[in-house]
């Protein structure tokens, strides 16, 4: 009999004629899959064992046949039931002992990979047996101000639970807003389908958690229109069941971030799919931080849609990718495209223009920052500038050598009378006064319609830009950070000099040449006691604090991590929180010194890496992008090849850092000029 129909009917007849004979007609042997196989069935059973094992089988479920079944038997072990349930089941011992320990399993479940929506019939167990003692937890918690308490795992599953259930539609869920664990933040997933807007991001979400949320997608009037899964593991496998709730009728999403997904060139056929559903109702897609490659023409034969912004920053793109996408410019009514941090260059710019340039291409806002464009470029951009009936009102250049020969390129287009551009970013452009004087022309002209200008990190001289009466038609014009060192190519443009704290070097750390150079010794030396001291690990951290773009370079022998890190670290004692790379307050390059592996660590979470082609590494950061860039210099040509770069949010001021592993290793801090 199925255990559904069982409970229906059970329910019933026990409601017209309730003598426990006539009860005992409909119990069913599938109740004996509960009791425990170790013991007998003539021998007594506590009333909390049974339940537990119910419990545990009911949490094996997929789709939660057992759900509606562990409800009944948990409201018939009230103690208003105990007489009836006792003739049911005469081997059953209760208690008002195993009652509450019944409740107590119910609160703790500390399983792992069990449905979400399992957890949640938990909650609806403890209603029917009269316990709300979580449900007000819960209120307490929500009306708190500082919300700093820790919830457990039964608390979140309750409170997606009250959510869920809730008559008011929830405007933001932010998982990260709630102090819980991992597990707690999957606990709260169900709770999507009472939202408007779900922020999942960086919740170490995998596969397995896309079920729940395609199920949110596909339930019935579903309010959710913006989605954030940004910075979790879902790759192509969680992708292909996101699909399905994408081209689901009820799923009315408009807004989604799958920025650093670990999605590949295989995902790309599936997200175009979504976007050319009939019932698709998305506007903005972001995808940078995935490894799409080749993948882009599938993804871009996708764009004939209703999507208006579409982000790929360093989606691994080459001058390939841009006769697509210039192809899909001329047919989509995309208004804001993200290309930055792709390997363009010249060729894929001169390939791009031509989509750039049709009459029916509409787009409004275009980044094109570190795309590795020269002056040569210049040329192609200010024809798309001058093209009749231009719509570009923002274009982002910065991280670009365009050199002062190609702002006075530029400038020609931005004197067009067709040329509509209201903000322009040349931010890190290797460009001097020069510029300024070709940019005055330009805004001197009656055409113009600049009132942004971002003109940092660069290097403008005395006379600059500020004290030209021209500039005063702008709103807003940045010129911070801007000096002789920022006209270097590439990186070394933010170079950042850096010292060894030798009060935070462990005691077995020698230091010398100004404390540029460090050397793991085998005994301890004798050092003044500070409490910034590493303790343990054979560590250090910089004097210097880190701010706004920082580039700087080492040379390591031996086993080394090179590292970046908050100055709260943990320094005291032998926990691993103290080791870089092991906790939320470090990330870490780890080398051996026999070429066995190269290692990246963040949260004590580790990935191999390529090892270095030698034995120099240069380190990125940009603090406000919450970017951390490692990469291997060339011996020979001092060429930069990517290591990994970390994505996150910044919320301390960051240190460069240092830890050698084996006898006589060491690490040079070099000027990465020379």
């Amino acid at each position: 009999m199925d255990i559904l129909i069982f409970s229906s009917v059970f329910f019933t007849a026990c409601h017209w004629n309730p003598t426990r004979d006539s009860c005992k007609v409909y119990c069913p042997m599938e109740v004996k899959m509960f009791l425990p196989k170790t013991k007998a069935v003539t021998s007594e059973i506590p009333l909390d064992v049974l339940m537990k094992h119910a419990v545990d089988e009911a949490l094996k479920s997929d789709n939660g046949h057992l759900d509606l079944f562990l409800r009944f038997l948990h409201g018939m072990s009230l103690e208003s039931n105990q007489r009836l349930l006792q003739g049911l089941l005469p081997h059953i011992k209760s208690s008002s002992e195993s009652v509450e320990k019944i409740k107590l399993n119910l609160k703790r479940g500390q399983k792992r990979n069990i449905n979400p929506e399992r957890w949640l019939n938990l909650s609806h167990c403890l209603i029917e047996m009269k316990d709300d003692t979580l449900q007000q937890e819960i209120q307490t918690y929500l009306k708190s101000k500082k919300k700093s308490k820790k919830l457990t795992l039964a608390q979140c599953s309750a409170m997606a639970n009250m959510f869920q259930v809730s008559e008011e539609v929830m405007d933001e869920l932010d998982l990260k807003k709630y102090n819980t664990t991992e597990e707690g933040r999957r606990r709260l997933i169900p709770a999507l389908r009472n939202c408007k807007k779900a922020i999942l991001a960086d919740c170490n979400l995998t596969e397995k958690s896309c079920e729940n949320i395609v199920s949110a997608l596909q339930s019935a009037k579903s309010p959710l229109r913006e989605l954030d899964l940004s910075n979790n593991d879902l790759q192509d496998a969680g992708l292909k069941l996101l699909y399905e709730g994408l081209k689901s009728v009820t799923c009315k999403l408009e807004i989604l971030s799958l920025s650093n997904c670990k999605l590949t060139t295989l995902s790309c056929e599936d997200v175009a799919s979504a976007l050319l559903s009939r019932n698709s109702s998305l506007r903005k897609l972001d995808l940078s931080y995935n490894d799409l490659q080749r993948g882009i023409n599938q993804l871009f034969n996708g764009l004939n849609c209703k999507l208006d912004t579409l982000r790929i920053s360093d989606c691994k793109l080459t001058a390939e990718s841009c006769k697509y996408i210039a192809k899909a410019l001329a047919k989509s009514p995309l208004r804001e495209l993200d290309l930055s941090c792709n390997d363009l260059r010249d060729t894929g710019m001169k390939l791009l223009s031509d989509g750039l340039r049709s009459s029916y291409c509409n787009l409004n806002i275009l980044n094109l920052s570190d795309c590795k464009l020269t002056e040569q470029s210049c040329t192609d951009i200010s024809y798309v500038l001058q093209k009749a009936d231009s719509s570009l009102r923002e274009l982002d250049l910065s991280d670009n050598d365009l050199l002062d020969s190609g702002v006075k390129v530029l400038s020609a287009g931005l004197m067009s009378s067709e040329c509509v551009l209201k903000i322009l970013r040349l931010s890190g452009c290797c460009l001097t006064a020069k510029s300024c004087s070709s940019l005055i022309l330009a805004l001197d002209s009656n055409s113009t319609h600049l009132t942004e200008l971002d003109f940092s990190y660069n290097h403008l001289g005395p006379s600059g830009l500020m004290k030209r009466n021209s500039v005063y038609k702008l709103k807003t014009i940045t010129v911070d950070h801007c000096g002789e060192l920022r006209i270097a190519p590439g990186l070394k443009k933010y170079a950042w000099k850096l010292t060894v704290d030798p009060n935070t070097a462990n005691t077995r750390l020698s230091l010398t040449a100004s404390n540029t150079r460090m050397l793991l010794l085998a005994e301890d030396q004798p050092c003044q006691d500070h409490r910034q001291r590493f303790q343990y690990a054979t560590q250090a951290l910089c004097k210097e604090s880190l701010s706004g773009r920082c580039y700087w370079e080492v040379e390591w022998y031996g086993g080394a991590s090179i590292a970046v890190a908050y100055k709260s670290i943990s320094k005291k004692g032998r926990r691993n929180d103290c080791v870089f790379g092991r906790s939320k307050k470090s990330w870490s390059l780890e080398l051996s010194k026999d070429d066995k592996y190269c290692l990246v660590v963040h949260n004590n979470k580790s990935m191999d890496r390529p090892y270095p082609q030698s034995n120099r590494v240069g380190v990125y950061v940009d603090c406000l992008a919450g970017i951390l860039s490692f990469y291997t210099i060339s011996s020979d040509t001092r060429t930069l090849m990517h290591i990994h770069t970390f994505r996150t949010t910044f919320i301390e001021p960051l240190f460069a850092g240092f830890g050698l592993k084996d006898a006589d290793a060491s690490i040079s801090l070099i000027h990465s000029r020379n």
